[in-house]
C-alpha cells in the first residue's frame, strides 16, 4: 500500500487575515489625513471608523504590504532628548524645593530659621569652663546628618568635628537636658514615646525611674502576645468586653 508523502498532504488552512482590503482603504484615509500619528494612535483610529481592533503590530505590517509610509510624530519640546539642542522640562521635585547646602556640605545642616528656634537650648551663657572648641551649630549639625542618614558616629564627613567630640556632645546634651524636659532630650521617637506614655499612665511604668529595659521590654512582648491571642479569639466568634480587650502593666 502507497503511503502518502508529507508534501502530498493537504495542510490546515491559515488563519484568516484580521485587516481585509477595506480596512487598508481605510487605513490609507487615516494615514492622509493624518501623517505623523503614532501607530497607537492610528490603530486606535481605525477602531473606532471600521470597528475593528487589532493591535499595533498587525497595523505595521498592512501598512508595509500596501505601501503606505507614515512620518515621524513630532515631538514636544519636553521630549527632546538634550542631544539634539533642547533639554528636557521637568516638573514636580526640583532644586527649588531642595534644601540648600549649609556650611559643612551637607542640606541637612540646619537653617538659620531653624537654629533661631533651638540655639538657646545649645548656647548657653555664663557658665564655667573652658570656651567650646567647636561652634556649637556645627556639632548640632553632625548630630543631625547622623540622625537624619543613620551613618555611624565613626563614618560623619570630615567637615564635621571629629567624631569623638560630636558623640560625646551628644551624649551629654541627651543626658543632661533642660530642667523640665530631659524626656525630650533623650528620647528621638515622640510620636512612638507619646503612645508608650500613654498606655503606661497610671501603672508603675508611668515614672521613668521605674522604666528598665528588661521590664518595658517583657510587658510590650506580653502586651502583644494577649493581645494576639485575643484577635484569634474573636476571628473564632468569641465576644469580650472592652475591659478585656487592653493590657495594662502590671509589676510583678
Amino acid at each position: 500500500m502507497a503511503t502518502k508523502t508529507r508534501n502530498e498532504q493537504p495542510g490546515r488552512p491559515g488563519r484568516r487575515p484580521s485587516l481585509n482590503a477595506d480596512h487598508t482603504a481605510v487605513l490609507r484615509t487615516i494615514i492622509r489625513e493624518q501623517p505623523r500619528s503614532s501607530l497607537g494612535e492610528v490603530t486606535r483610529e481605525l477602531l473606532r471608523r471600521a470597528g475593528v481592533k487589532v493591535s499595533t503590530v498587525t497595523v505595521r505590517k498592512a501598512l508595509r504590504e500596501a505601501g503606505i509610509e507614515r512620518l515621524k510624530p513630532l515631538r514636544r519640546a519636553g521630549e527632546r532628548a538634550a542631544a539634539q539642542g533642547a533639554a528636557p522640562v521637568r516638573y514636580g521635585y526640583t532644586a527649588a524645593h531642595r534644601r540648600r547646602d549649609g556650611a559643612s556640605g551637607m542640606n541637612t545642616d540646619l537653617t538659620d530659621a531653624e537654629w533661631a528656634l533651638v540655639a538657646d537650648l545649645f548656647e548657653r551663657d555664663g557658665q564655667r569652663g573652658a570656651p567650646a572648641r567647636y561652634e556649637r551649630r556645627h556639632m548640632v549639625n553632625a548630630c543631625c546628618y547622623a540622625l537624619r542618614t543613620g551613618c555611624a558616629w565613626r563614618l560623619l564627613p570630615k567637615t564635621f568635628p571629629p567624631w569623638q567630640a560630636t558623640y560625646k556632645s551628644f551624649s551629654r546634651w541627651a543626658a543632661a537636658g533642660e530642667k523640665g524636659r530631659e524626656m525630650d532630650y533623650q528620647v528621638w521617637t515622640g510620636p512612638a514615646m507619646g503612645a508608650f506614655n500613654q498606655w503606661v499612665k497610671g501603672t508603675y511604668l508611668e515614672a521613668p525611674q521605674n522604666r528598665r529595659v528588661v521590664d518595658v521590654t517583657r510587658q510590650i512582648l506580653t502586651g502583644c502576645a494577649v493581645m494576639q491571642r485575643v484577635r484569634a479569639l474573636e476571628a473564632q466568634g468569641v465576644v469580650f468586653p472592652a475591659a478585656l480587650k487592653r493590657y495594662v502593666p502590671e509589676q510583678s
